[in-house]
């Protein structure tokens, strides 16, 4: 008799990311690594920290990637403020 595995709810759907980084071919660079990945799905990708909130306002994402060093916002207060607005969302910084 063949039995299925258990899913865990990760499996079952799509992590959905944020990328915020005030180089583009940073942010290509990470795409590109996660293409192949159907687990994950980038839908948010933004140049700007400034943005990255009114964004994430219109498009829910799981996980915000964000570089540390940006001009005008850090990633650490970056960081910050979506964990204020947004606690339900992981956030990292690359």
């Amino acid at each position: 008799m063949h039995t299925t595995p258990a899913v865990t709810p990760y499996e079952r759907q799509k992590i959905i990311l944020g990328i915020v980084d005030d180089h583009q071919i940073v942010i290509d660079g990470l795409k590109s690594l996660l293409h192949g990945h159907d687990q994950f799905e980038v839908v948010i990708e933004c140049t700007q920290p400034l943005e990255m909130i009114s964004l994430i306002e219109k498009k829910s994402i799981d996980i915000l990637l964000t570089d540390i060093m940006m001009p005008g916002l850090n990633g650490a207060e970056l960081s910050k403020q979506v964990h204020q607005q947004f606690p339900q969302i992981k956030n990292t910084g690359t």
